[in-house]
């Protein structure tokens, strides 16, 4: 895919994309300012990678007509980048953005982990209250998802091998 964009802003930019399933390479004029698993020459897929990334494009790089491409490879017959949550802008504004979204993930993973807990406790002082369990149960595999979808992700980056070409 490929994007002419206009500016006249001089400082450094900022590209925040989703996840993908596969991989992708974002380049800037020519230059490669990113990417999120590995893709050959050849066009095939060598590694994906499922994290969130945040590129900054330095101010060396901008001017006043430029160049935005992305090269995805995804896995059989599911392509590519996943969700509508791409930021692009001033990096000072898209940096922050995209934080505060892995924060917000980070917070909701304790919420559903104190629910589960605090509901499982309850469930203990009353071992006939078997919704207690079910509801801990529940509680905590939202956790699990939450936490290996979005927040866990980032402490395996450059890469999470999940085996999705085989």
């Amino acid at each position: 895919y490929q994007l002419r964009v206009r500016t006249d802003f001089v400082d450094d930019l900022a590209l925040a994309l989703p996840r993908t399933i596969g991989a992708y390479e974002v380049t800037w004029n020519g230059t490669l300012i990113g990417k999120s698993g590995r893709i050959s020459r050849t066009g095939e897929l060598l590694e994906e990678d499922v994290t969130r990334l945040c590129f900054r494009i330095g101010r060396d790089l901008v001017k006043p007509e430029n160049l935005l491409a992305v090269r995805v490879r995804g896995v059989g017959m599911v392509a590519g980048i996943q969700g509508a949550e791409v930021y692009a802008g001033p990096a000072h504004l898209v940096e922050p953005r995209f934080e505060k979204k892995k924060l917000w993930n980070l917070v909701m993973l304790g919420v559903f982990l104190f629910t589960s807990f605090s509901h499982f406790v309850s469930y203990m002082g009353r071992r006939t209250e078997v919704h207690y369990a079910y509801f801990s149960g529940l509680s905590f595999l939202m956790a699990m998802a939450l936490a290996f979808r979005e927040t866990l992700t980032y402490y395996f980056h450059p890469t999470l091998q999940l085996s999705l070409a085989s």
